[in-house]
């Protein structure tokens, strides 16, 4: 589920990532302690860096602070 971020899983805060979530009552919470492989670990990675250039390039244009 795409949910803020608030430094789950080593991913900066405030990047808005698929993340595990468990949803009851209509509230939901990341699941902290789900174990992820070193390959799905990569691929997060490699995404996450992806969103961190594609901020920087938005603030360099002005759109966000």
């Amino acid at each position: 589920m795409g949910v803020w971020t608030s430094g789950q899983y080593g991913i900066d805060e405030g990047a808005i990532c698929s993340l595990p979530c468990r949803c009851e009552g209509g509230d939901y919470s990341v699941i902290e302690d789900f174990e992820i492989g070193d390959f799905a670990r990569e691929k997060i990675e490699i995404t996450v860096n992806e969103l961190k250039e594609e901020r920087e390039a938005v603030r360099k244009l002005g759109l966000v602070g």
